[in-house]
C-alpha cells in the first residue's frame, strides 16, 4: 500500500523521516486496530482543537481546487439538504456559494466515484480485523487521503476511518467485508470539516493528494 498526500509520499519499503502527518496516521490507525478507543478519541480531540476552516470555504476548495462535485447536507447531520441528494452535486461556484451563503452551517456532501472512491471502515472489531486482513494480503488500494469520521459520543460509538483511493468506476458495495463499506459511483461521503455538533467532526489526518484531483477543469454536475 502506498500512502500519498499533497506534501509527501511514503512507501512502507522505504525509510524516510516521518512527518507529523505520518505519525498521526500511524498512531490513530494503531489505536483503532488495537481497540484503544480512548487513545483514538484523544487523537481526534487534538486534531479537532486546531483551527478548522469554514464549511463554505472547504466546499469551495473541494470544488474549485480539486474539481470534486459537492452538495449540501443538513446542518449537524448526514442527510442531503437538496431534493436530489448527491445527484445535485456540482462544481458550479455560484450554486455552491448560494447554498452556503443561505446556510453556512450546511455540512458537506462529496459525491464518490468521480475523482475518488472511499473505503469506509467501521470503528468496531469487525472493521479493524478486516482492515488488518486487507493490509496483510496487500489488497488495500493506494491511499491518497485519510479522514477520521465523527463517530457518535451520545451512542458511545468511536470515530471510524475514510480512506480516499482512486476512482475505479465500480459502484457502492455495502458490507463487502465485515465492518467495511465501499463508496463508489452513485454514492457520497460526508466531507471534513462537517460536524454532528458537540465537537464531533470529520477531520483530515492526511490531506487529499493531487492524485485524486479531477484533471478535467470543465464544470461538473453529477447526472
Amino acid at each position: 500500500m502506498l500512502v500519498t498526500s499533497i506534501d509527501d509520499t511514503v512507501h512502507p519499503t522505504c525509510e524516510p523521516k516521518p512527518t507529523a502527518v505520518d505519525i498521526q496516521c500511524a498512531e490513530f490507525l494503531a489505536a483503532v486496530q488495537a481497540g484503544d478507543d480512548a487513545r483514538a478519541d484523544e487523537l481526534v480531540a487534538t486534531i479537532d482543537a486546531a483551527e478548522r476552516p469554514t464549511l463554505r470555504g472547504s466546499a469551495l476548495y473541494y470544488s474549485q481546487t480539486l474539481g470534486w462535485p459537492v452538495f449540501p447536507l443538513k446542518a449537524g447531520g448526514k442527510e442531503p439538504a437538496t431534493l436530489k441528494g448527491f445527484k445535485d452535486a456540482t462544481t458550479n461556484r455560484r450554486r455552491i456559494e448560494a447554498w452556503w451563503n443561505g446556510n453556512p452551517n450546511y455540512n458537506i456532501g462529496l459525491a464518490t466515484g468521480h475523482a475518488f472512491d472511499v473505503v469506509d471502515i467501521d470503528p468496531g472489531p469487525g472493521g479493524r480485523e478486516s482492515l488488518a486482513q486487507l493490509e496483510q494480503a496487500g489488497s488495500l488500494p493506494d491511499v491518497h487521503g485519510y479522514v477520521v469520521t465523527a463517530g457518535n459520543r451520545a451512542e458511545g460509538r468511536p470515530a471510524g476511518i475514510h480512506l480516499y483511493v482512486k476512482a475505479t468506476g465500480r459502484g457502492n458495495r455495502a458490507g463487502f467485508l465485515p465492518g467495511i463499506d465501499y463508496r463508489g459511483a452513485g454514492g457520497y461521503v460526508v466531507g471534513a470539516p462537517s460536524s454532528l455538533g458537540d465537537h464531533q467532526t470529520w477531520q483530515w489526518l492526511m490531506p487529499p493528494s493531487l492524485d485524486i484531483k479531477a484533471h478535467n477543469n470543465t464544470e461538473r454536475k453529477v447526472a
